[in-house]
């Protein structure tokens, strides 16, 4: 019996030492590594954070959208999988139909096993605008040197400094020194817009 038992102790002992080292999402604060601010167009829901940690992190992040019984209505959440210290993303959630209220939670992974290496800092973009066709282009270029697995970026509409419209645009596996050419055809009047690099990783 006594063998049973020391037997046992050392068993736990090794699990207990050999145990991955993550961090849970329980224990996670994440004042302490993301804020955000949302503004809900009454078409679209637009969530902007900024990654205030010195850490690279993963996030989710996910609308609560309820009807007038105040009844879910399900609308999947968007990750962003790899997100640098300083920076700041923008999702975009198109609201559904009959909702009566909204809301917004964050969720901040430490050891997402899908994060990559971060090459924002490689991506170059420009904007111009075709005046006779009222069109805007996005112009990404990855100078990075390495292939990223993902580009992610969101095109803000302004009129009168408020955000009345937004374009969420993914490139998966943009080439290293490739050039990619988004148009979008512009149906409201906007008076400026910006283009937000949420992310970009190999």
């Amino acid at each position: 019996m006594k063998k049973l038992i020391a037997l046992l102790t050392i068993m736990t002992v090794l699990i207990t030492l050999t145990a991955p080292l993550t961090a849970s999402a329980s224990t996670i604060n994440t004042k302490d590594y993301v804020t955000y601010e949302y503004t809900d167009t009454g078409s679209q829901l637009i969530v902007t954070l900024k990654n205030v940690s010195t850490q690279t992190i993963s996030l989710t992040v996910t609308p609560l959208f309820l009807d007038s019984s105040d009844k879910e209505i399900i609308v999947y959440s968007k990750d962003i999988v790899t997100f640098e210290p300083g920076r700041t993303a923008v999702k975009v959630f198109d609201d559904p139909v009959g909702y009566k209220k909204v809301s917004v939670s964050v969720t901040v992974s430490l050891d997402y096993y899908l994060k990559g290496i971060g090459c924002t800092s490689g991506i170059s973009q420009s904007r111009f605008i075709i005046p006779s066709f009222v069109d805007f282009v996005a112009y990404t270029k990855n100078n990075s040197g390495c292939d990223a697995k993902l580009v992610s970026y969101t095109v803000l509409f302004y009129r009168s400094g408020s955000i009345v419209k937004a374009y969420e645009v993914k490139l998966e596996n943009l080439d290293a020194e490739y050039s990619s050419f988004t148009f979008h055809d512009d149906d409201f009047a906007c008076d400026n817009f910006k283009i937000v690099l949420n992310e970009a990783f190999y």
